[in-house]
């Protein structure tokens, strides 16, 4: 009797085996950002000579092939100072004629410490972990770990819909080239947006880990000849109006006080209203219009030092 049970309960977990499995294939083989930002720097690392880390306000603001140099984006979305350090001193040795290295500080990345469902894309990708940990189970089962299943079908869908996602250029671009006009100048979506990061910078005291993990970052670069320069990219004013202005002026200290400090450029685009509507994918990302305007910005300001 028993082993016809287990027989049967085999039989019937066969198909969602196939289904688990088929599905575990799919997001593993999907193209990721992330892999190809990595394996396109390394395969140009001899050319780079500027560097642009940070999180999407980089990601989406700076496109590297505007620069008057070679230039490389290694920026990621919600990317935290923690990775942005890590992923410096693991690849600053194999980048022999980088000259700049444009770091992002902003109201996201000092306030918010990590987005915890990508640390382990940094572990799978660039073999970082974060403070230690080993995502055992995300190793396992990515479709179910990493991803959820009801997100794993969602992906699937929208790929075959759409077509699969196109991964950063050779530079490491990804460009927003949309508009989503209520976005950027609603205000009952900026209300929602800004009270979660300012529920966010409640903890913001500006002696935070990630203004230490700047400063090393900082020293490191020095210490190899590459001359930092700390960026804070526009915010549209709809947003920006919302925000808790005694940490958005905190950050905006610190960014001088570092710049003082070390000797290195400080560019604070922050209430830049050069920056139009239009120029936004929404209210605190610019599209590629407004990245282009952004980064010929700051190739003519460190290329003139």
């Amino acid at each position: 009797m028993m082993k016809r049970l287990l027989y049967k309960a085999f039989v019937f977990s066969i198909p969602i085996i196939a289904i688990v499995l088929f599905f575990e294939y799919y997001i593993r083989t999907r193209p990721s950002v992330y892999r190809s930002k990595r394996d396109n720097l390394i395969e140009n690392a001899d050319s780079v000579r500027i560097l642009i880390m940070g999180n999407s306000h980089s990601t989406y603001g700076l496109n590297p092939n505007l620069f008057s140099e070679y230039a490389y984006n290694l920026a990621f979305e919600a990317q935290s100072i923690y990775f942005d350090k890590a992923l410096i001193d693991k690849y600053l040795s194999i980048l022999p004629n980088l000259k700049y290295l444009i770091l992002e500080i902003d109201y996201g990345n000092l306030c918010q410490k990590r987005s915890e469902n990508r640390d382990f894309f940094y572990k799978y990708y660039f073999d970082i972990s974060y403070k230690g940990e080993h995502f055992v189970k995300e190793y396992l089962l990515q479709s179910v770990f990493v991803h959820s299943f009801k997100e794993t079908w969602s992906l699937y869908w929208i790929d075959n819909k759409n077509g699969k996602v196109n991964p950063a250029d050779a530079k490491g671009w990804t460009a927003r080239s949309t508009h989503r006009e209520d976005d950027v100048v609603g205000y009952d979506k900026n209300r929602i947006v800004a009270a979660r990061f300012n529920e966010s910078f409640k903890s913001f005291t500006g002696n935070e880990e990630e203004l230490l993990l700047v400063e090393q970052a900082i020293e490191t670069l020095k210490a190899r000849g590459v001359n930092p320069v700390l960026i804070t990219c526009p915010i549209y004013k709809s947003l920006r109006s919302l925000l808790d202005k005694d940490v958005t002026q905190k950050v905006a200290e610190e960014g001088r006080f570092l710049a003082e400090k070390f000797d290195i450029q400080y560019l604070n685009f922050f209430s830049d209203d050069s920056f139009e509507a239009a120029d936004y994918f929404d209210s605190d990302h610019l599209n590629d219009s407004g990245a282009a305007k952004l980064t010929l910005k700051v190739d003519s300001l460190i290329e003139n030092r």
